[in-house]
């Protein structure tokens, strides 16, 4: 039986990295850039402060 719950756990691994994938693809074509920082800054601001990251997803207006 802990094999089992050992293989799923690999199995659910997967998505993670697909889920951060399709976050950052999200946060990238939500950001608001500004000519006075850098892409890299604003991936630093969200790494520390996650809850603007998901603050940013959760109020983007839809593409139309």
């Amino acid at each position: 039986m802990d094999g089992e719950r050992e293989d799923d756990h690999r199995h659910r691994r997967i998505n993670i990295a697909q889920n951060l994938a399709l976050t950052r693809n999200a946060l990238l074509a939500l950001i608001p850039f500004d000519k006075e920082l850098p892409l890299s800054a604003w991936f630093e601001i969200y790494q520390r402060h996650p809850a603007k990251a998901i603050k940013l997803i959760l109020h983007a207006a839809p593409v139309q």
